[in-house]
């Protein structure tokens, strides 16, 4: 199990991490759970769907510190584990990011999945879900593709990205706009100055950002499934700090295993 000292700093790069990132930062997670089912464990809890409301969550689970989606089940899935914050701390003006690592270990092995969305924001208004992020098989063989849709875990609607690697560790950020409805994703940078690798235009409505979702869903509707491969996802940030030095702060932080900030609490 991956060992990561859940301290905050009493020195001054923690003071100043404290000082600014109070008040903005919703969730910080390094995942430092046992292995097992993610649903139960810190604040996740399980979403309601069908077919698999019962389901545990097996396939998106913790493993030595990351979180794993394994996507090479044969059964029908839909399944939903979710963060909450609190109704008065939902982001209803300007940028809600979620930065994370992102690793994959098995190719996906099929395009005609239509539900590849694994993570997204939520409002507060019933299932509505918006910022999705998705995943493809890449251009070449042992690669994939991130991408992102405005307000749909459908296979259509999505952009994607270069290709990337397995068994590499990418720094991801998923920036969602309030006001436009836009989604925009970056790769290797948490620089929201930065060019996104991908800006989707918005649809919707926004009720207040107030939850983020982790999905794995491979039915297509019709009882078939498909293979989107194993992947998993780690140090994951959910803030509206709009400064890259807060940024670089914050990277700075997870990677000597600080932390930080658990989730808000009222």
């Amino acid at each position: 199990m991956k060992e990561k000292s859940k301290i905050i700093a009493l020195f001054t790069i923690g003071v100043f991490a404290a000082s600014s990132l109070v008040g903005a930062v919703l969730v910080a997670d390094g995942f430092d759970y046992d292995d097992g089912p993610l649903a139960g464990q810190g604040d996740w809890a399980r979403g309601v769907n069908n077919p698999t409301s019962d389901n545990p969550s097996d396939h998106i689970a913790v493993q030595d510190g990351w979180v794993r989606f394994d996507w090479t089940t044969t059964d029908s899935i839909n399944n939903v584990v979710r963060q909450i914050w609190p109704t008065g701390d939902a982001v209803e003006t300007g940028m809600i990011y979620a930065i994370f690592d992102f690793r994959a270990t098995q190719a996906p092995q099929s395009e005609s999945d239509v539900r590849p969305g694994f993570l997204s924001f939520g409002d507060g208004t019933g299932n509505q879900q918006r910022g999705f992020v998705g995943l493809q098989p890449g251009s070449e063989p042992d690669t994939l593709q991130l991408g992102v849709a405005p307000a749909t875990q459908l296979g259509t609607g999505y952009t994607y990205a270069t290709d990337l690697s397995l068994n590499t560790v990418y720094t991801v950020m998923v920036g969602f706009d309030t006001e436009n409805q836009d989604t925009s994703l970056w790769l290797g940078t948490t620089n929201p100055n930065a060019v996104p690798a991908i800006t989707v235009a918005g649809s919707g409505s926004n009720n207040g950002i107030r939850r983020l979702n982790l999905r794995l869903y491979n039915s297509d509707g019709a009882g078939g499934t498909t293979n989107l491969g194993i992947f998993e996802i780690d140090n994951l940030v959910v803030t509206t700090i709009p400064e890259p030095r807060v940024y670089a702060a914050l990277a700075g932080l997870l990677a000597m295993g600080l932390v930080l900030l658990r989730r808000r609490r009222r």
